[in-house]
């Protein structure tokens, strides 16, 4: 008997124990585990896009923004002093023979010992203080432009060597970018001003020579009709 109570208390104590065994395992949901790896793969995606976004966004930042060099390009001091700025400062200066770059006052030398000019007070000394000075005013202007004329037509071919060399940088790789693109229309157009300023400045030139000629004009009526009072008075 009691045999047999020993084996029921044995088989209730491992029914109990197999049942607690069954109830603390962890249950496993597959469906939920294949759903967060789901979302955890659209997560990834979307971070390559965005990074992508990003990265994009930084290129096109980088083309629009920065330095690519056309502002120095040919384009020193002492260049623009040779080519554009030799003129002198001020005409006061140019009518003294004063001022201007070395090529200018080179040729404005080399007309003047090319031509029979006399000094203002060489050419009074035969006539009158008046018409003195208006000779000094026609041989001065005279030898300004064709100082200023003469530096301009001898720079012609670097001009053209310069733009040349604008030209071929339109098909060069630094320049496949909208920046740099942008730089060097910008670089074209500075290079046409200083063409414009050194036209403007030549037909300043052409000017004052014809307003020279018309005072030339003048004076010489002038001292027509003060001979012709004195003449009459007489």
């Amino acid at each position: 008997m009691r045999k047999y109570l020993f084996i029921v208390i044995i088989s209730l104590v491992l029914l109990t124990v197999k049942k607690f065994a069954y109830a603390t395992m962890p249950v496993v949901d597959y469906a939920a585990i294949a759903k967060l790896m789901q979302q955890v793969n659209e997560m990834k995606r979307q971070y390559t896009m965005l990074e992508n976004q990003y990265r994009t966004a930084e290129n096109q930042l980088q083309s629009l923004t920065g330095q690519r060099g056309w502002g120095s390009f040919g384009n020193s001091d002492t260049h623009i002093t040779n080519q554009f700025g030799y003129a002198p400062d001020t005409y006061s200066q140019a009518m003294n023979g004063q001022g201007g770059s070395a090529d200018y006052q080179q040729n404005r030398n080399a007309y003047i010992a090319n031509h029979h000019v006399i000094t203002e007070q060489e050419y009074e000394s035969g006539t009158t203080i008046n018409l003195a000075e208006d000779y000094h005013n026609r041989t001065q202007t005279t030898a300004i432009t064709a100082a200023s004329a003469t530096t301009a037509f001898n720079s012609i071919q670097d001009k053209l060597k310069e733009v040349r060399q604008l030209a071929a940088q339109i098909d060069a790789s630094k320049n496949d970018d909208l920046k740099s693109a942008i730089d060097l229309q910008t670089r074209v157009d500075v290079q046409l001003a200083y063409i414009q300023i050194q036209a403007v400045q030549l037909q300043a030139t052409l000017n004052r020579e014809m307003a020279e000629a018309h005072a030339s004009e003048q004076v010489n009526d002038a001292m027509r009709a003060e001979y012709n009072t004195i003449s009459n008075n007489s």
